[in-house]
């Protein structure tokens, strides 16, 4: 015959009071417990009570137990050292400057470049300008050439100059000169003589 298993089930712990909780429900003892003998001391009975005499007071066994209040520590804010504070306005104020600098560098950087590409435009302009001096200087030599090609020609009519053919002018008599105009009025302003 074998016995029948069964199923083990833990014990119950017995719950442990704090000694916070412990030493607030229980009052201190006045009499220390023996120490050399593990049995209780004898328990008094109380005497009969007399009709006017007030019931007697409650053992500390049997007190009611007062709950334990429960206090939220909070740890209490200090002030920042000022070091620390130091430290953290330079970091507030180099974040700043930082954003300034960048947002200039970025200005710079950009007008640097459209500089640049305007000086680039102006460039192309200015070659081409001057591609199309020499090709009209080129063209007005040519047709001067041709000028004077065709003038050689008997055909043209043209005379060649001579003493002959030359008009001489008599000068003309000299004009008088124009009066001068009058000065404009002076005002109270008076403004320097390199504008």
């Amino acid at each position: 015959m074998t016995p029948a298993l069964q199923p083990r089930s833990p014990r119950p712990r017995p719950r442990r009071r704090s000694r916070v909780a412990s030493a607030a429900a229980a009052p201190s003892r006045t009499v220390p417990p023996p120490t050399g003998s593990r049995s209780r001391p004898p328990r008094q009975r109380p005497a009969a009570a007399s009709p006017g005499t007030p019931p007697p007071a409650r053992s500390p066994r049997t007190a009611p137990r007062a709950t334990p209040q429960v206090k939220v520590l909070r740890p209490q804010p200090y002030p920042d050292p000022l070091w620390l504070k130091g430290l953290t306005a330079l970091q507030q104020t180099s974040g700043v400057v930082a954003f300034v600098v960048g947002g200039l560098a970025i200005g710079f950087y950009a007008s640097t470049v459209h500089a640049q590409q305007q000086w680039g435009r102006a460039y192309r302009n200015l070659e081409n300008l001057q591609r199309q001096e020499a090709q009209l200087t080129s063209a007005h030599e040519m047709l001067r050439q041709q000028f004077a090609q065709e003038a050689e020609l008997p055909q043209s009519g043209l005379v060649p100059p001579s003493p002959d053919t030359v008009l001489f002018l008599e000068t003309a008599t000299p004009r008088p000169a124009p009066p001068p105009l009058p000065d404009p009025p002076v005002s109270g302003q008076s403004y320097p003589a390199g504008y």
